[in-house]
């Protein structure tokens, strides 16, 4: 498998050759999101309907299913400064 052909879960480290089905991790059965106005995070079924740090937003960006080493994206930067 090529490296960029495996999809990786940002809470447990579970890989797969393809994308979670509902980008849902089979192994953890969690999903990991990201307030976008203040980048709070949450591990959960699905993003709730307003964020619990900010109170603001209601824009969630899901960080569950991901292809490690894809390169450095806005994203990523926000994560990991």
């Amino acid at each position: 498998m090529n490296v960029q052909n495996i999809w990786m879960c940002s809470e447990c480290g579970y890989r797969s050759n393809q994308r979670f089905e509902n980008d849902v991790c089979p192994q953890c059965g969690t999903t990991s999101w990201q307030c976008a106005e203040c980048g709070f995070m949450v591990v959960a079924s699905s993003a709730p309907a307003v964020c619990p740090e900010c109170l603001v937003s209601t824009h969630f960006i899901n960080l569950t299913c991901y292809i490690p080493d894809w390169g450095a994206t806005e994203n990523d930067r926000l994560l990991y400064p």
